[in-house]
């Protein structure tokens, strides 16, 4: 069953060996983990490597 909302979470894994910046938020992960991810429905997850 879902319910309306106004943010959405899904997993995220990241390859290993680089960090990882989100676009929209500018926060970094480290490379090789999974995330959790939360985005409100104006956006979603999206990644760019260093």
């Amino acid at each position: 069953m879902t319910t309306p909302g106004t943010t959405a979470t899904t997993s995220v894994w990241l390859p290993p060996g680089n960090s990882w910046t989100d676009i929209f938020t500018g926060k970094t992960y480290r490379g090789g983990t999974t995330q959790n991810i939360t985005t409100t429905l104006d956006t979603m997850p999206v990644f760019k490597k260093h």
